[in-house]
């Protein structure tokens, strides 16, 4: 998560999309705690798995946060924390199984993206905004070393009791990740026993993390006294061990996450949009689904009104009705509902990607075109075809 400004961050709620359901009775606290000794249990996880607990898809979110400038975000990693919390403090509610990162619009990636809102504004504003007090970093030792006195401590205790808890992960100007935010769902102190100071023990301090950048695994943040920052135990694709300056508790209130199902069977268009968005509003996407059979499926206004920014991807999900599989489709009718005239849309298409997936079934791919642009929809080009 790149967090703007403060300002920007107060202002994110104003934008939101639709309300979300009313909070929750009761209200999750991080505990006060008096800084000292740890004590004498060392090692500890709740019941939270990232592989059963967490969404299947990556944080790899670009949001189109003030349309009117085309300011924008990229990210929703403490939406996702906040919801895959949600979901496993509310069992009734089935935690959404989709591999795929929800299309603009539907309703997961609304409460997502509410719930990053209530990530940054729910008291933890303060917290973010308190990093910024570090002129030429002359509190770096002091926020690092947090990390391992009073706010281990509350971490512990959280996770003593059961309760997973969000910790916001401050980045910093040394080869540092931007601003994160995980899930604490477990702790090994080894024989650290609060002496900061003692680094041979403090390395050995882990905290076992959902991280939605790495969907399905556990990630543990460690201690790194020699550079005063606090990074992954494992390397990521590019072999790099992220790292950050510190960490705090993240104020967290519950809400009742909506109910989301997937289709038994479904196509999946991956859509890039190039050089030019799809406005959204009135000028909108809808897709036809052609089978062998000759038979037409029509799904319209597959943005669901949304904007489509620049460069981003979006996966749009067409659900099968009962007798038809993947197999069973020949092509698809790309048709927008431009005007045309002077002020109408335009949308740069850069490349397609189609899968169908059906019951116990893999994925399989069925189209992938690419081009600069592949398609460009104008007034007078409002149609594309694309056959398998």
């Amino acid at each position: 998560m790149k967090l703007m400004m403060l300002a920007a961050a107060l202002a994110i709620g104003l934008f939101a999309a639709a309300p979300v359901p009313a909070e929750a009775q009761i209200r999750v606290v991080p505990p006060v705690v008096n800084p000292g000794r740890l004590a004498i249990r060392n090692a500890n996880r709740t019941r939270f798995d990232p592989a059963v607990h967490g969404f299947r898809f990556a944080n790899t979110f670009a949001n189109n946060f003030i349309p009117e400038f085309d300011v924008r975000t990229g990210g929703l990693c403490g939406g996702m924390v906040f919801a895959a919390l949600d979901y496993f403090n509310n069992p009734s509610v089935s935690l959404p199984t989709q591999d795929y990162e929800p299309g603009e619009g539907t309703a997961l990636r609304i409460y997502l993206y509410h719930r990053q809102t209530n990530s940054i504004v729910d008291h933890n504003h303060v917290k973010w905004a308190e990093f910024g007090l570090n002129p030429f970093g002359g509190r770096n030792g002091e926020f690092y070393r947090w990390g391992l006195e009073g706010r281990l401590q509350e971490v512990k205790r959280e996770i003593d009791a059961g309760r997973p808890v969000p910790l916001g992960l401050k980045g910093c100007n040394e080869g540092c990740e931007a601003d994160h935010v995980v899930l604490a769902i477990g702790y090994d102190l080894g024989p650290y026993t609060g002496d900061p100071g003692n680094m041979a023990r403090a390395r050995q301090v882990k905290l076992f993390v959902y991280d939605p950048n790495f969907p399905g695994e556990t990630m543990t943040l460690e201690p790194f006294p020699e550079a005063s920052v606090w990074r992954y135990r494992e390397a990521d694709g590019w072999g790099v061990r992220r790292r950050w300056r510190t960490y705090f508790i993240a104020a967290y209130s519950p809400r009742n996450p909506p109910a989301v199902s997937q289709a038994p069977r479904e196509l999946l268009l991956k859509l890039q949009t190039g050089g030019d968005d799809l406005r959204g509003g009135n000028d909108n996407l809808n897709i036809r689904v052609q089978l062998r059979s000759g038979r037409e499926l029509s799904f319209d206004n597959v943005n669901n009104g949304r904007r489509w920014i620049v460069g981003a991807e979006q996966t749009v999900s067409l659900p099968l009705p009962a007798g038809v599989t993947p197999a069973d489709v020949r092509g698809v009718v790309l048709e927008t509902t431009f005007g045309g005239g002077f002020g109408g849309d335009n949308w740069d298409l850069t490349r397609i990607i189609v899968e169908g997936r059906g019951e116990g079934s893999p994925p399989g791919s069925l189209l992938t075109q690419t081009g600069e642009p592949l398609f460009r929809f104008t007034g007078d080009q409002r149609r594309r075809a694309f056959s398998f």
